[in-house]
């Protein structure tokens, strides 16, 4: 038994198998591919959640008093005049809404005092302002009650 166990050992290969290329490079692309279906699957994109966020749809406009407000800056006085009116979920009345003005009015304050006028200068900045104000008042609001702003005047200087 002895010799059988010193012959194994002898035939057994002294350094560890290598892969070959391809097959380290499929296995690892087949790793990769698993991954990117799984994050699709689960909906881990962006595309899912924007396409989340449109499919609700759009039912009573509210439109609230002006703001103007001071905005973000390094010692200089620049100002922001908006008019925003929002979009309520389907469902929703003005009159549901009535009492929650105060409250989405704060939100949007909070988040307009926070901006700088080169940010608003853009298409870009108005459309990411309008998804932080919604998402600031729904957070206030507790609840998705607001699921467009729209701009009907805005003014810096």
């Amino acid at each position: 038994m002895a010799a059988q166990a010193e012959l194994d050992a002898a035939e057994a290969p002294k350094g560890k198998k290598k892969l070959p290329l391809p097959l380290l490079i499929g296995i690892v692309g087949a790793i990769v591919l698993i991954g990117f279906g799984a994050k699709i699957v689960l909906g881990g994109g962006k595309r899912a959640a924007k396409s989340s966020k449109s499919k609700l749809e759009v039912g009573t406009i509210v439109t609230l008093d002006d703001f103007l407000v001071n905005l973000v800056g390094n010692g200089s006085d620049h100002y922001l005049k908006t008019t925003i009116a929002l979009g309520l979920k389907k469902g929703i009345s003005s009159d549901q809404f009535k009492d929650q003005i105060p409250i989405a009015r704060d939100a949007i304050i909070g988040v307009l005092t926070a901006q700088r006028l080169s940010a608003l200068g853009t298409d870009r900045g108005k459309e990411k302002l309008k998804a932080e104000l919604t998402d600031a008042v729904n957070h206030a609001l507790g609840k998705t009650t607001v699921v467009a702003v729209y701009f009907t005047a805005f003014a810096t200087q």
